[in-house]
């Protein structure tokens, strides 16, 4: 709330392709969030990214595919009933074959690498939604502090951080979270 955002953009859903959710319900949630960053932050433009595809060579990589492919053809039309924008990043970070290009993504995490967050980024960039700031107050916001003035003395050793916290309505049905 301090950063009084102008532009969310969404890319939320790759760990909910290993089977364990359905469209209907990864939709149902994935509504009931856009409601609430949209009350939230009424002023604000919210774009839902594309759920990024998966590596050919992945585990179950052809249902893990099928199930993003289903998800962000929801993600579409939820968009467009709710009249949020939908951003179809896949489109670029796909391959021949419908798979993710091996460039764009590490592969034993499964995550980015610099190629693909490049390609992503520029995506974003060059698919850009314009339109006028409709924040109510953009006085206070904290700015970002120079790179001089920024840059911290590296440590010796790693700092180490323990961090607490406690689950509340925890949904066991869709999985184990534990504290």
């Amino acid at each position: 709330a301090m950063m009084k955002p102008r532009r969310i953009v969404l890319t939320l859903g790759s760990n909910d392709a290993d089977g364990s959710m359905m469209p209907d319900l990864f939709i149902q949630d994935y509504r009931q969030l856009l409601s609430t960053i949209s009350s939230a932050y009424p002023y604000c433009d919210i774009i839902v990214n594309s759920v990024p595809p998966v590596l050919k060579s992945g585990e179950n990589s052809a249902e893990r595919q099928f199930l993003i492919d289903q998800f962000n053809q929801k993600l579409a039309a939820l968009c467009v009933e709710m009249g949020f924008k939908f951003l179809n990043s896949a489109e670029v970070l796909k391959n021949e074959l419908g798979y993710a290009e091996e460039t764009y993504f590490e592969k034993g995490s499964g995550g980015f690498s610099a190629s693909g967050v490049n390609t992503l980024l520029t995506y974003v960039r060059t698919h850009a939604w314009q339109t006028e700031d409709q924040r109510p107050d953009t006085e206070n916001i904290p700015q970002r502090a120079s790179s001089a003035s920024s840059a911290a003395a590296p440590t010796p050793t790693p700092l180490k951080h323990t961090v607490y916290y406690e689950v509340e309505n925890q949904d066991i049905t869709r999985g184990s979270v534990t504290g």
